[in-house]
């Protein structure tokens, strides 16, 4: 548990950001959030960025601005109740639970171990939490349901994530997938010439004519002659032909051209490339648009039709590889006929002059490199070579929109599975070392192949490290990056290639022997060493590794260093001698842990931190004084209590530079360390002359950061000790900015405010224009509100909004609510240039609605701030919804800026106006509260009686009858269940049923539908199955008592369901069958 706390505590003090192994979270897990617990852990668990790493929780922190908030230790959650919430996961991670103490406050954790690699793990028994007043139903995690993590954002985990983790081989004993898929073979053929040609094609689709162009040519005669044959062929052999959407597809095509390949010539290869060439060089429309529309190009681009299908494009070059690897067939056809028409197709692919060719093509270079893998790689290799390539324009190209996708990332799966081939290794490596040099992200592709504990080639061991050698000396700055990503424990993920499609098979071993993995490993550390020789960059990296190397090797790295004393300069020792004396720190801090160097190792590192630094005080001295304090920890003892021994230190190291050279000599000693702040502090432990503590004070009229940092650990170290002594060196002081700039240091307290009045108005601007906020949790509420006026005079509102927010609401001051209104109307407009947590605003805009009786001016604020108030999360427009559904005149106000009349000629809107019709449609669509429901969850029928006969009327008037009859039907969605257990409020049931026009009725389907919102695919069906049957019941139950027309609409709800469990089914028999 030390050794967790010590984490805990490196984390609250250098604050790092979230990312897929760190969250914060502001107050703990409550038992009606355990849903949210359980989201969160399996979440880290099976996350691809965290994997193999220790995961941790930290609650009491603000995630936005990293505020150590601290938690209140009876809202705290036992350990026990935690291992109960542990237990809805499966497989069960062991995780532990606890609190830390860090400046003077509590702070809670959830520590996950790296040890957890049992995944898939997902929830084994449906957890529902509480339902929340603006939410419609109860959030929960549901048996089945996985998540992941990716950078600091949880998301469901998709069916196919599932998979592509199943398939990664863990090491060292993980379970590696294996799929299996059927081989079936043809019966006997009849029809000879149409097959033929199918069998050629591959893949067409009947939707594009440029499909039945390319057929006809090949086939010589026209589509409607050729397609009758197939379709005789199909209704016999519908295992090996398939048609879906008019998309035709060859199956078992491998086998098909077994039989009839005597029946292919010279000529109908020839016809075959010359529509190849025309197919490859059709560029896809998407992208010739900007690259944040390209993720939607369906939408943009929703007139477009591209000439040929993809289809048909793939079927194509899928004939290459297959023809490629199977010359041998083609016996009908001139010798080398197949060989020398895929190598020149290849070549002129890579000598195109249009990215847009390339980014087209990226899904089939995978079956292009099968077709000829000498050539492929070759024409690859000039076109990275060739600054000027078009290839290289592709290689530059992205998509962004969503999330952020670099262009031919396909092209590492595809290198990886030619240099698990010895003949195509050495190739394949060269060429990913070309890519990674443009872009890193694709070195640990190279890095995967060439894995001393899991190698993904037949190449022999020794051609691996020569590969290493070769590679280096071709660049050594990548080189090394690939190097040092095969140091131990570097790795720890093997993904194991892609098997060739139709190229020949090759048998990977499933592991390495003990005797092969230590030769390579020693190996490349070997190789290391003799790049790192005075490289001081390369050194730092290698004593990362130190305490993984094996024995036998270790002295020999020992020597990379002492044999690089001669070449680095004094800087350079410094930086790696603290790295070292860290790493010694951290050995002996937990000395009893089995991963520990033995006592002999830490004293070989000791004896070679003496070759670069030998006794040097002055060294030793600046360490103190470093940025990250924690590493000076070297026992583990209580973090408070290492503090004080620490500071004690610091304070007898300034103490002893003062006394040998007075304050100047602190200055140039702070000109050399991370810390000043830390000596300023020690400083104010000697006993210095009213001059020399006059002096300190006044270096804050320098502009130099380190100076007035320095400046500021001294007078908040006096401030805390001694307030008097501070007021005696300020009376020494005659400038007015130097006082008010230590004014601002202090913490914001009643005393100080008063002493800030006395200066002048310009002075006094100042202080409000710098002065941070913390200790404010002591003002009154007299000074708090005083405090938040003279911070928006400066227009400092982004602080008096954190001011409000941490002590006003947090604290629960009684202060005007009329504050949080004026705060809110100044800081409309400055969200770009001042930015605040939404949460923080939505927190303010929460107690103005719960304090202010003006219901208008609540109003009015929703309506400035409706883009941070969601309609289904914890802060709610509510006062405006509660507007649309009880004052019909406002309703069909909103209505008619957001839609325009049904026969009102289109115009062009202004920028305002299309701003303000944005608004009135976001809160259109989010509105739920049906007219007429009372808080209680009763309903006012002459309220609504009149709300809908008012906005019936209004809205014919306004030409808006259909529009404002759907937005009505939305809400009745969310209409409480009747009295009398029906599912819904029998007067709402009569309005859906006399709804003629079915305008309503529309729109309560349309939110049936959205209602639902993101969810998994469910490849079984059974989430739709379920709900089918729920709809079917309602149905039911309404044409029972009468409401013929609402069960019609229910039904097609429940038959929709129905469809989209058997399209879920399909798909996934599709996926198992394709994959």
């Amino acid at each position: 548990m030390e050794f967790i706390e010590e984490e805990i505590i490196k984390i609250l003090t250098l604050k790092p950001s979230e990312c897929a192994y760190l969250d914060y979270k502001e107050v703990p897990y409550m038992t009606n959030k355990k849903h949210d617990f359980i989201k969160d852990v399996i979440a880290m668990l099976n996350s691809e960025e965290a994997y193999a790493k220790d995961k941790v929780i930290v609650i009491g922190v603000v995630d936005q601005n990293k505020y150590l908030k601290g938690i209140d230790i009876q809202q705290w959650t036992d350990d026990n109740i935690f291992q109960n919430w542990i237990d809805n996961i499966d497989p069960r991670p062991s995780i532990q639970t606890g609190t830390v103490e860090y400046e003077e406050k509590t702070f809670g954790y959830i520590f996950i171990s790296k040890e957890n690699i049992k995944r898939i793990y997902e929830v084994n028994k449906t957890v529902i939490g509480e339902k929340s007043d603006q939410a419609s139903v109860k959030a929960g995690v549901y048996q089945g349901q996985a998540f992941t993590r990716q950078g600091s954002r949880n998301s469901i985990l998709m069916q196919n994530e599932r998979e592509e983790i199943t398939k990664k081989k863990i090491r060292p004993d993980d379970k590696e997938y294996i799929a299996y898929r059927s081989v079936n073979t043809y019966n006997p053929m009849t029809k000879i010439k149409p097959i033929v040609v199918a069998a050629l094609v591959g893949e067409w689709n009947e939707n594009n004519t440029g499909d039945l162009s390319v057929i006809e040519e090949i086939y010589g005669g026209t589509y409607n002659l050729f397609i009758r044959d197939i379709r005789i062929f199909y209704e016999s052999n519908k295992d090996n032909i398939e048609l879906v959407d008019n998309r035709w597809k060859i199956n078992n095509r491998l086998s098909l051209l077994q039989e009839i390949a005597n029946e292919i010539y010279d000529e109908h290869i020839d016809g075959l490339f010359f529509n190849i060439q025309k197919i490859w060089g059709e560029v896809d429309p998407k992208y010739g648009l900007p690259s944040e529309q390209r993720y939607a190009s369906s939408v943009y681009l929703k007139n477009e039709k591209k000439v040929y299908s993809n289809n048909i494009r793939r079927g194509l070059i899928e004939f290459m590889a297959i023809a490629g690897n199977n010359t041998e067939l083609f016996v009908s056809c001139s010798r080398y006929k197949i060989e020398n028409c895929i190598a020149k197709e290849i070549t002129k692919i890579f000598t195109c002059n249009d990215w847009k060719v390339y980014a087209s093509l990226s899904e089939e270079l995978d079956l292009l490199a099968e077709s000829n893998p000498e050539t492929f790689l070759s024409e690859l290799e000039k076109a990275l070579r060739n600054k000027k390539s078009s290839f290289i324009d592709y290689l530059n190209q992205k998509e962004t929109g969503i999330s952020e996708t670099k262009y031919g990332y396909q092209l590492g799966w595809t290198l990886a599975k030619l240099a698990s081939y010895s003949e195509y290794f050495a190739k394949s490596c060269s060429v990913l070392f070309l890519l990674s040099e443009f872009r890193l992200d694709f070195l640990p592709t190279l890095v995967g192949i060439v894995l001393p504990w899991y190698p993904q080639t037949t190449a022999k061991p020794n051609v691996r490290i020569g590969m290493i050698k070769g590679l280096l000396a071709e660049n050594i700055e990548v080189g090394w990056n690939l190097l040092m990503m095969l140091m131990p424990k570097k790795t720890t993920i093997g993904n194991p290639v892609q098997q060739a499609k139709y190229m020949k098979n090759n048998i990977l071993p499933e592991s390495v022997t003990n005797k092969e993995f230590w030769e390579l490993t020693i190996a490349y550390i070997r190789i290391a060493c003799t790049y790192a020789i005075g490289d001081c960059s390369k050194l730092l990296q290698f004593v990362d590794i130190i305490d993984d190397v094996p024995v036998e090797i270790f002295m020999e790295v020992i020597e990379t260093f002492k044999k690089s004393t001669p070449i680095l300069n004094n800087s350079e020792k410094e930086i790696i001698w603290n790295k070292i004396e860290d790493l010694i720190t951290k050995h002996r801090k937990y000395s009893s842990s089995n991963w520990a160097l033995p006592e002999e190792a830490i004293k070989v590192l000791e004896d070679l931190l003496i070759d670069y630094f030998p006794n040097d005080e002055y060294i030793q001295n600046k360490r103190m004084f470093r940025k990250e304090q924690y590493e000076l920890v070297d026992r583990k003892d209580n973090w408070e209590e290492a503090e004080k021994g620490i500071f004690e230190r610091q304070k007898e190291i300034i103490k002893i530079i003062y006394k040998e050279g007075g304050v100047e000599a602190v200055y140039q000693f702070n000109e050399n360390i991370e810390r000043v702040d830390i000596a300023g502090r020690c400083l104010a432990y000697i006993r210095l002359t009213a001059k020399e503590s006059k002096s300190v004070i006044e270096k804050l009229e320098s502009n130099i950061l380190k100076k007035t940092e320095f400046v500021r650990g001294f007078i908040l170290e006096i401030y805390y000790k001694n307030r008097v002594n501070l007021d005696k060196i300020l009376n020494k002081i005659n400038s007015e900015m130097v006082k008010i700039k230590v004014f601002a240091i202090l913490p914001i307290s009643e005393e100080n405010i008063n002493e800030v009045k006395n200066f002048s108005g310009e002075v006094q601007n100042f202080y409000w224009e710098n002065i941070d906020i913390w200790g404010a949790d002591k003002l009154s509420i007299e000074y708090f509100e005083f405090a938040v006026k003279k911070l928006n005079e400066v227009k400092r509102i982004s602080k008096s909004i954190e001011l409000i927010y941490y002590i006003g609401i947090h604290n629960k001051l009684k202060f005007d609510v009329l504050l949080i209104y004026n705060t809110l109307n100044l800081y409309v407009g400055h969200q770009n240039t001042d930015p605040v947590d939404a949460y923080k605003l939505g927190e303010l805009i929460g107690r103005l609605q719960n304090e202010c009786d003006d219901e208008e001016t609540i109003v009015e604020i929703e309506w400035k701030y409706l883009n941070i108030l969601d309609g289904d999360g914890e802060h709610t427009p509510k006062y405006l919804y509660r507007k649309l559904s009880t004052k019909p005149e406002f309703f069909m106000e909103i209505l008619s800026v957001a839609f325009k009349a049904r026969n009102e000629e289109k115009r062009n809107l202004t920028e305002q106006e299309k701003i303000l019709a944005s608004h009135c449609h976001k809160l259109l669509f989010s509105w739920k509260l049906v007219p007429g429901l009372l808080e209680d969850g009763s309903m006012d029928y002459t309220l609504l009686s009149y709300w809908f006969d008012t906005v019936s009327g209004v809205s014919k008037d306004k030409d808006r009858y259909g529009v404002a009859m759907t937005y009505f039907g939305h809400t009745l969605f969310h209409a409480p269940a009747d009295k009398d257990r029906f599912f819904i409020d029998r007067k709402i049931a009569e309005i859906l049923q006399n709804d003629i026009e079915g305008n309503i009725r529309s729109g309560y389907s349309t939110e049936a539908y959205n209602s639902r919102g993101v969810h998994w695919v469910d490849p079984t069906g059974s989430a739709e199955f379920m709900l089918e049957e729920a709809y079917n019941k309602k149905a039911e139950e309404s044409e029972v008592n009468g409401y013929f027309r609402l069960g019609e609409m229910l039904r097609k709800i429940s038959k929709s369901y129905h469809y989209e469990a058997i399209h879920n089914i399909e798909e996934e028999k599709q996926w198992s069958k394709e994959s």
